[in-house]
């Protein structure tokens, strides 16, 4: 079975089990289609709940996938596609099957930190008895804005009060550190 055909499976799957809206266009996610020639239309499902992370599928003509888990975690399938990588179908399936499972089981999160030295950074994980995967990147702060505004009133208002959180933690711990420099 192809990435197309076990991405367009686990979609239909994933679509009968929760309460999602279904939506399939061109030019759903701008940044997953970007440089990408497409096969077909990418696929979203919008969780009605605000909690739920939501998917995004692209299928690429390369053959493969780029996909959005949640709002910030875009994955490739495969991830570079060279020989020397070694990446096959059934590795790749495996892999998708594995990000998704996990992230329906309550094992994904995201979120979009600012550090102590106040840069923000975008994060998410996701993690099984059978492996991990985590990745993080730096953005400015314009982008940072934008993505949090992006999300909509719930999420954005968690964002921005987990940014406010460990801005706080940040500087009691300077404000301590100074503290200490002065007793």
């Amino acid at each position: 079975m192809s990435l197309h055909d076990t991405a367009t499976e686990l979609l239909d799957d994933l679509e009968l089990e929760f309460d999602a809206e279904r939506r399939e266009a061109y030019g759903l996610d701008p940044e997953l289609e970007e440089d990408c020639k497409l096969a077909r239309p990418s696929v979203a499902l919008l969780p009605r709940d605000v909690g739920a992370a939501p998917v995004i599928v692209a299928f690429s003509a390369f053959p493969g996938l780029r996909m959005r888990f949640g709002h910030w975690c875009a994955v490739a399938f495969p991830t570079c596609g060279c020989n020397a990588c070694d990446e096959t179908a059934h590795s790749e399936t495996e892999r998708l099957r594995s990000l998704i499972d996990n992230m329906i089981s309550g094992r994904f999160r995201e979120a979009i930190r600012v550090r102590a030295d106040g840069t923000p950074w975008k994060e998410s994980e996701s993690w099984s008895t059978g492996g991990s995967f985590a990745e993080e990147s730096r953005l400015d702060e314009a982008l940072a804005r934008k993505l949090i505004d992006a999300t909509g009133p719930p999420l954005a208002a968690m964002a921005q009060t987990q940014v406010i959180s460990v801005l706080s933690k940040s500087l009691s711990a300077e404000e301590q550190n100074n503290n200490r420099g002065t007793d």
